[in-house]
């Protein structure tokens, strides 16, 4: 076992094969083969079995000396005899070739919003660039113009999502983060953890992070060490280094990547009995910290006074003469804001905003119902692409008629969950509908959702997104300000006087949970729940296990505060389908189309 004074555990050593780094590898060759412009059938194949072996319960070791490769669902001679490869020599062949044909920092460029694998292999070939640096040189020189499939203003596009991709490459996703920390507990786990937590930002919800932190207890420093560079969280390429001068159990060590990319990962040690002092003391931010310290002092005492012998996080804050705060709520200065009825993190009962293979989901209506109901919830609003997303295979009239009769056909096979059939249409420039509202009036529900024409200046923006809060059938505003996290700001507009006409109007603003959108941010939604707006927080979902992504969206309304009763979605089925009709209802009274 390492010294705990090591500094650096960098390895020359063959990495062991643990499931982590197999992934890592596999990811990695597919990846390259895409900018080789290899079939898409293959490259699925190998990130088909990188999420596998992710989620494999056993090390790929202790399958592979079973002789069971081949009985692992997906798994082909060709991947088998890879995976044997790597075993053998530490290498894979193929990925090794791939390596010497792609330039090292080419696969850069697909951090980019709208640049694919073929994209970037168009200005690698054509272009001559290799990374975003000269990416940033090519459009602000004109020369990315000049590339077949691009254009002028699709140079002047790139250049703000370059510099930002340039300035974010430290950062992760809250999902990213919170299945690489996931990770690293079962890691931690492995080598005999007694306890061990994920803590700060992520625990928090933070919607993008820059440091991963765990507290753990039971474990030296120096094995915390050991987990990391052998466990498959990282792989052994991996960094780590123990923070100097410091004895456990109150030493931290630190990793990251040896490229220096995404986030940094701390890890502290803890006793058990200064467990839930060091988790109070890790989950907050620093002015809630502060504000902490200062309440103890005024109370003639310490904060590591207070927490000395307590069994969890509660008893702390209840010792301040603090109401249980959870983790969502320990940002800022302000403390004991926490709302009676604060949404739970399990509140949402049903989802609306669900894509299927109608439009640009992968499974049917049947799938996607069968998958929400497994997911736990009681309700499912279907509302694939309108016509104008003619990118997403978007429904016209007739098709979402045919949709329609294809619902029914569902609701009778899929038992024990409501299937609301609803679209999500384009908002056009002018703030019209794209669908006539003879062919809305008859749904369930309708999200009406911006996905062009994002330049718009501030007063056309808001006059555009107001007409369609204001539209009697319209009852969310998907992805309101249509950020992409890591990848583009959001548009401009006037929050105040949407959330206003959202009020006035009934409508409610969505908390969009996908991944890469978490769209509208906690401070954007207190904002607009001081203006009487109320929410609804939906997947997005365009796969199944995108109904796990709710969680996200959760901690988000956490975040903001916000109670049951401002959230849509935290009602049930019945009370949901009340709701509905009564807007189907009035919105048809008001258009002068009665409900028949």
């Amino acid at each position: 076992m390492a010294d705990a004074n090591e500094r650096q555990l960098d390895s020359d050593v063959r990495p062991p094969l643990v499931n982590g780094y197999v992934a890592l590898e596999f990811e990695e060759l597919a990846t390259l083969l895409e900018l080789l412009g290899e079939s898409a059938f293959r490259t699925r194949a190998y990130r088909n079995f990188a999420e596998l072996l992710r989620s494999l319960p056993e090390s790929i070791s202790a399958v592979r000396a079973r002789g069971e490769l081949g009985a692992l669902a997906g798994v082909g001679k060709a991947i088998a005899a890879k995976v044997e490869q790597l075993a053998r020599d530490g290498r894979i062949e193929a990925l090794e070739r791939a390596r010497a044909e792609v330039p090292p920092r080419l696969v850069e460029l697909l951090r980019i919003a709208g640049l694919g694998p073929a994209k970037a292999r168009k200005l690698w070939r054509e272009g001559g660039i290799t990374s975003l640096e000269e990416l940033r040189d090519a459009c602000r020189e004109g020369r990315v113009a000049a590339i077949g499939g691009f254009s002028a203003r699709a140079q002047e596009k790139l250049l703000p999502l370059i510099e930002a991709a340039l300035e974010t490459r430290r950062y992760a996703l809250l999902a990213e983060g919170l299945t690489l920390a996931a990770q690293l507990l079962d890691d931690l786990a492995r080598v005999g953890a007694t306890l061990a937590r994920t803590a700060g930002a992520l625990r928090r919800g933070v919607e993008i992070v820059d440091e991963l932190v765990v507290v753990v207890a039971g474990l030296a420093p120096s094995e915390v060490a050991r987990a990391i560079t052998e466990g498959n969280a990282l792989d052994a390429r991996a960094r780590v280094e123990l923070e100097p001068r410091a004895s456990w159990p109150a030493a931290q060590v630190l990793a990251r990547l040896a490229d220096g990319r995404g986030p940094k990962i701390r890890v502290r040690c803890a006793s058990e009995q200064g467990f839930a002092e060091a988790m109070v003391i890790e989950t907050a931010d620093p002015a809630h910290l502060e504000a902490l310290s200062r309440r103890a002092e005024e109370l003639e005492t310490s904060l590591h006074s207070i927490a000395a012998g307590t069994r969890d996080e509660d008893e702390i804050y209840l010792a301040l003469g603090l109401p249980r705060t959870p983790p969502e709520l320990r940002e800022g200065a302000l403390l004991g804001a926490v709302p009676d009825g604060l949404l739970p993190p399990r509140g949402v009962r049903g989802v609306f905003h669900v894509h299927t293979s109608w439009s640009d989901g992968t499974g049917s209506i049947v799938e996607m119902a069968r998958a929400a109901r497994e997911a736990g919830f009681e309700y499912v609003g279907i509302s694939d692409h309108s016509r104008a997303a003619s990118y997403a295979n978007g429904l016209d009239e007739a098709r979402l008629r045919e949709q329609a009769l294809a619902v029914e056909v569902a609701r009778r096979e899929v038992r024990g969950i409501e299937i609301f059939h609803g679209v999500e249409v384009d908002v056009m420039v002018d703030g019209a509908l794209d669908l006539p509202d003879d062919a809305l009036a008859g749904l369930d529900f309708v999200v009406a959702s911006i996905h062009t024409a994002l330049q718009l200046d501030h007063a056309a923006q808001t006059r555009r997104i107001l007409r369609a809060v204001s539209h009697p059938l319209v009852t969310v505003l998907g992805h309101p300000t249509g950020r992409l996290l890591l990848a583009r700001p959001g548009y401009s507009f006037d929050l105040e006087a949407v959330a206003d006409a959202a009020a006035a109007n009934g409508t409610f603003l969505e908390i969009n949970a996908s991944p890469g959108r978490l769209d509208l941010s906690p401070p954007l939604v207190r904002r607009a729940a001081a203006r009487g707006a109320r929410f609804c927080i939906n997947p997005d979902a365009h796969e199944a296990r995108g109904f796990g992504d709710v969680a996200l969206g959760v901690a988000q309304a956490r975040r903001a505060g916000l109670r049951v009763d401002q959230v849509l979605n935290g009602e049930g089925a019945s009370a949901v389908t009340a709701t509905l009709r009564a807007r189907r209802a009035s919105a048809r009274a008001r258009l002068g189309r009665p409900e028949r």
